[in-house]
């Protein structure tokens, strides 16, 4: 499969590589970091259309995952089984980073776009006060980092 910076125009990859430079500079955030982020944002946006589209089911009151197999003709369930908890590792894993970094990531739950984005207190100016314990689901999309590639 390609990498992204294998299908990118030379603009492209360009323009691609000042954007990654702002994240030392401005977000003071590695590559590295960056790159494990993006990649678990990748990560969670499979587990959650697979989640949305019925394939994979949370039991309310165990907590535990199942794959649900359905009949091609008739959507019907014939089968299921108990699978590995994918998503809260991947939560841990990008908390985990943000920590290292300084920072907190927001949690999106919305599958159709980027679903992980980092930010800091000292990044988020303007009329929103921003910390971890604050609500920032009204400001995300203009004040912290998408995580995505």
């Amino acid at each position: 499969m390609p990498t992204p910076i294998s299908t990118m125009s030379r603009r492209q990859f360009d323009e691609y590589n000042i954007w990654i430079d702002k994240l030392d500079h401005i977000w003071h955030i590695s590559r590295e970091d960056y790159r494990q982020l993006a990649i678990i944002n990748n990560a969670l946006i499979s587990w959650t259309e697979r989640e949305v589209n019925g394939e994979i089911y949370r039991d309310e009151d165990t907590n535990k995952c199942y794959r649900r197999v359905r009949d091609s003709k008739t959507g019907k369930i014939i089968g299921e089984y108990r699978i590995n908890d994918r998503e809260t590792g991947l939560y841990k894993k990008a908390t985990a980073i943000a920590n290292r970094n300084q920072g907190w990531i927001y949690f999106q739950g919305d599958c159709r776009g980027c679903m992980i984005y980092f930010y800091r207190t000292a990044m988020c100016g303007g009329p929103y006060v921003i910390g971890p314990d604050d609500n920032i689901a009204s400001c995300y999309s203009t004040q912290a980092l998408a995580c995505h590639f």
